[in-house]
């Protein structure tokens, strides 16, 4: 499918929530405690085994990786002096941590907030365009999210892949552990997923994408979106 018209909310919606919980403090405990207890047992995806893979499976030479974290998937991607690397997150924390992590590639950074109108990008024609656990931080429904979607597109050369993975929300039968995280975060607003779904997901990016793909592995949706 083409294109199309993002739908729009009256307000803008608040990111910076969602964004601002990434202090140092908690970017030292992320890969341990997001990436691999949260990741294994909450989520049931693990991602040395599931996420990594699939994350270097779709990198491209040139590669816009956005709400970078610590960089962890950059960091073991095997990256070579060929590649072009840039990092666009709402956090200078996670840029700066992340940005550390890219130990061969050359790299830029972007301080902006996909759910706004994006200034015209320093840097475009990537070949691909990476969102883990991304979009079930943005606020509003899966529908209201696609503004991300349409904002990074502009980044994306014409024949470049935009991927990714999200959790799902209460359809996905979350295990009593997850369930109770899964409230929780969204009470807090780290979390605005709870609607979240994997049909919805296919719909929101064909609106924007000729070929979609998307699997799950239990409480996760990895996609794959092309033109």
């Amino acid at each position: 499918m083409t294109t199309q018209e993002v739908p729009t909310s009256q307000q803008p919606l608040n990111t910076e929530t969602g964004a601002a919980i990434y202090s140092p403090a908690i970017l030292k405990l992320y890969n341990f405690g997001v990436l691999g207890l949260s990741n294994r047992y909450l989520w049931e995806c693990p991602t040395e085994t599931v996420l990594l893979p699939f994350f270097k499976e779709h990198l491209g030479l040139k590669h816009l990786d956005v709400g970078v974290g610590t960089g962890y998937y950059l960091a073991n991607a095997n990256l070579t002096p060929s590649h072009q690397i840039g990092l666009l997150d709402l956090n200078e924390n996670s840029l700066r941590t992340a940005a550390a992590q890219v130990k061969q590639a050359k790299v830029s950074t972007f301080m902006r907030d996909v759910m706004l109108p994006l200034a015209e990008p320093a840097d475009t024609g990537f070949d691909s365009i990476s969102l883990f656990y991304v979009l079930h931080c943005l606020p509003g429904t899966i529908d209201q999210k696609e503004t991300a979607i349409a904002n990074l597109i502009r980044y994306l050369k014409k024949d470049g892949v935009l991927y990714g993975a999200t959790i799902l929300g209460d359809e996905a039968a979350h295990n009593p552990i997850g369930r109770l995280a899964l409230k929780l975060y969204n009470q807090k607003g780290i979390m605005h997923n709870l609607a979240d779904t994997l049909d919805g997901l296919q719909r929101m990016l064909e609106r924007q994408f000729q070929s979609v793909q998307i699997r799950r592995h239990n409480k996760v949706a990895l996609f794959v979106a092309r033109n």
